[in-house]
């Protein structure tokens, strides 16, 4: 029994990597058609994606002061030509199309990050095209000048203002809704959830294989004693040396009890 509940544990182990490893193996992960801007310039006409950014932004403004890289002359250009077509007045009009539309919108990386926490169907593609800080103005010379330094490099250091993006970015006002999201293209693994039941099964008939076992050679102790006419825990102790004698391939005849022996015939 105990080798019966053991095939059949490694048969559903085995059987559910394989199920879970054909389901990997079959799941298509969608390609991007893109993945930096200068494969969405080179990418353009063959999947016919347009761009644009917010009209009369600074963004705009970068990609025509760019024009020494070709690949940002062709952006700025494009959006020149098509401006009623690609440029929006707001982001949020900018968002929307990018989700309705084969439409790439340019838009400062905290401004993405805030919505793809909210839009799973959107994301962020490649890295950085421009980087800047921004400050808090202040009359020149001003006896706050140093005190909102000082605050600002503490809550800095302290990761306050990591944990308070983290809060209002990821967790608050439908944050985090995407962090789970199930289309991405690792495997999912198989937790106790999962195999929890075959465990169980296992356990259970291991002990239910004990008790039988113990059954088994009650009956057997108790059979030989009778037949050999010797005491039950005689007989029991000699089964239980024969059983932990591994050297050992000959079983001992079990002799009747003295009693028994010197009786007449």
């Amino acid at each position: 029994m105990v080798a019966a509940v053991w095939w059949f544990f490694t048969l559903i182990m085995v059987s559910s990597y394989t199920a879970n490893l054909a389901a990997f193996l079959t799941k298509e992960t969608p390609q991007p058609h893109f993945t930096n801007v200068y494969e969405l310039v080179a990418n353009q006409h063959k999947h016919q994606i347009s761009w644009g950014a917010k009209y009369g932004g600074s963004t705009v403004d970068f990609f025509k002061k760019k024009k020494h890289i070709k690949e940002f002359e062709i952006i700025a250009q494009y959006m020149d030509e098509h401006i009623h077509e690609v440029l929006v007045n707001n982001s949020i009009d900018g968002v929307i199309k990018a989700e309705e539309e084969n439409y790439a919108f340019f838009m400062e990386i905290t401004s993405i990050e805030y919505e793809i926490q909210r839009r799973c169907n959107l994301t962020a593609v490649g890295d950085l095209l421009d980087e800047k800080s921004y400050g808090i103005a202040m009359k020149k010379n001003s006896s706050y000048r140093n005190i909102f330094s000082r605050a600002i490099l503490q809550l800095q250091q302290t990761g306050k203002l990591a944990d308070l993006k983290r809060r209002w970015w990821e967790e608050r006002r439908g944050g985090g809704l995407c962090s789970d999201d199930e289309d991405s293209g690792e495997a999912t693994a198989l937790g106790w959830k999962n195999v929890s039941g075959v465990f169980w099964v296992t356990i259970g008939g291991t002990l239910l294989a004990c008790v039988s076992v113990f059954i088994e050679l009650y009956l057997h102790v108790l059979k030989e004693s009778i037949k050999n006419k010797t005491p039950w825990k005689y007989t029991l102790i000699e089964e239980l040396k024969f059983y932990f004698n591994f050297s050992g391939m000959v079983k001992p005849v079990i002799k009747p009890s003295n009693a028994d022996s010197n009786e007449p015939e």
